[in-house]
């Protein structure tokens, strides 16, 4: 009888083990924007901090809207990229500096935009965090012609680093799909 098998025993039934969870946290380039999860390292973030993390651009400046916390893998997009460190006092002057070039070019854009009479809605201009870059976003209903704008803009804020090809900061001129009813609103 001993080499008969048994049934396994309720007990020895094995559930599917509960998939391993990834502790990341919520990060916001700017308010009001989409939220990111990020893999925090080894940092302790709460809501409301500012961090430095690592992005496809290079390092860039985000805050923390919520500290970190458990999720499902499924729910992360790969790769997860890291928090690199909280905001020092000199990436914060950074900022505020980008903030201002920001609201600079934006203005000289869309001023630009209208001398050229071009039909398109200048939506924002967001530079890099290292200043290297320079991105406009815009809409319009068809497609726009912005070739003497590039040239225009490259000229304008050029940056060291791209002297001898002054619109390599600017090759990010993009075009954003919004939906008619937001275009309606006032974009």
């Amino acid at each position: 009888m001993d080499d008969i098998m048994q049934a396994p025993q309720p007990e020895e039934v094995q559930t599917p083990e509960t998939p391993q969870r990834v502790t990341v946290c919520d990060i916001q380039f700017r308010s009001g924007s989409k939220i990111y999860y990020f893999d925090p390292d080894q940092l302790e973030l709460k809501s409301g901090d500012h961090v430095i993390i690592d992005t496809a651009r290079g390092a860039e400046y985000g805050y923390c809207v919520q500290g970190n916390h458990r999720v499902a893998p499924r729910e992360v997009v790969q790769p997860l990229r890291k928090v690199l460190r909280l905001a020092t006092e000199r990436d914060e002057a950074i900022h505020e500096d980008n903030l201002h070039k920001e609201k600079k070019a934006y203005d000289f854009c869309q001023r630009k935009i209208g001398e050229l009479g071009l039909e398109m809605q200048l939506v924002s201009a967001e530079s890099a965090f290292d200043g290297s870059k320079l991105l406009f976003f815009f809409t319009a209903d068809g497609r726009v012609d912005f070739r003497e704008l590039v040239k225009i803009l490259a000229s304008a804020f050029h940056t060291p680093k791209s002297q001898s090809q002054p619109h390599q900061n600017l090759r990010h001129l993009r075009q954003t799909h919004v939906l008619p009813q937001i275009r309606a609103g006032g974009l």
